[in-house]
């Protein structure tokens, strides 16, 4: 099978990484500005029309988030019956998308793929909750180790960026576990003295048919924390997705505590195998994937 490769930042990189140790894979192109040496499966080209003579089964668009929008058109008007892997979140806006498209497209959200999450979904299948808060603390410094963090495209808002965006994650998740909801109240700034241009710090609470959805994030923290906490007449949760366990506590004072062995970088590969199998359960669909981008833009 041949794959592509559109964007080699520091997740574009990641891909690759994964994507060539699979047997099954017989020739990657990689489109990037980096001028790298090509060799008997990778070849790098800064031209993004050599998709088209190359011709892969399996598209990875990951751009910049302010330029997944233009190699989704550029896909689609060159080529048929590809699946494309856009990453998270699909688009820096809310574009109009035709129903009938040339090829199948999926988000990366790979959290879904996180045990803990799977576990809680089943877990909360036509249950009754009234609370729910969705807490995302990071620290944007220590992401990349291959580029000062000032010059990423998490720090410049014409790259995208921006807390709401590169944390999504949480807010695919929330509708993905929980439901829909709709904002309240939501606020979205930056606070701390980050050198970026970005919001760095985003609240928001939401109403669901008599349930409150709280989401916080931000990206300054020192002290890191992802945590889902649910509140219910019959149980409570707290969900460490850092952790890796699930802390559930009955209205009897009968109290469970789930430990998972995966972690988050496996969910990568998970996502892969998926597409290259043709098993797609759970993975984000495109119509997922915009319901996000609407959310993102509802909630700022």
């Amino acid at each position: 099978m041949k794959v592509a490769i559109i964007g080699l930042g520091s997740i574009g990189k990641f891909h690759l990484d994964i994507l060539k140790k699979k047997k099954s894979i017989t020739e990657i192109l990689v489109i990037t500005k980096r001028k790298l040496k090509n060799n008997i499966r990778i070849r790098f080209s800064k031209n993004i029309n050599n998709l088209i003579d190359f011709d892969p089964a399996y598209i990875i668009v990951s751009s910049p988030t302010s330029k997944h929008y233009s190699n989704f058109n550029f896909i689609e008007k060159n080529l048929k019956k590809k699946i494309v892997l856009v990453e998270k979140p699909l688009f820096d806006k809310n574009y109009k998308v035709s129903n009938k498209l040339n090829n199948r497209y999926f988000v990366n959200f790979n959290l879904r793929e996180l045990e803990i999450l799977n576990y809680l979904k089943k877990f909360m299948k036509n249950k009754s909750f009234f609370e729910v808060s969705v807490n995302c603390n990071s620290y944007l410094p220590k992401w990349r180790k291959n580029i000062e963090y000032s010059k990423s495209s998490s720090s410049q808002k014409s790259s995208g960026g921006g807390v709401l965006r590169d944390l999504s994650h949480e807010i695919d998740y929330t509708l993905w576990i929980f439901g829909d909801f709709n904002k309240f109240f939501s606020y979205y700034k930056k606070l701390s003295d980050l050198k970026i241009n970005t919001p760095d710090s985003f609240f928001s609470i939401s109403f669901a048919k008599k349930k409150i959805i709280k989401i916080s994030l931000d990206y300054f923290s020192k002290i890191q924390s992802r945590k889902i906490y649910v509140k219910s007449n019959d149980f409570q949760i707290i969900a460490d997705l850092l952790d890796n366990k699930i802390n559930l506590k009955y209205k009897n004072n009968k109290v469970r505590i789930i430990n998972f062995k995966d972690n988050i970088k496996q969910t990568y590969d998970s996502v892969h195998n998926k597409i290259l199998n043709k098993k797609f359960i759970n993975l984000c669909s495109l119509k997922a994937g915009i319901k996000v981008n609407n959310y993102i833009e509802k909630l700022k």
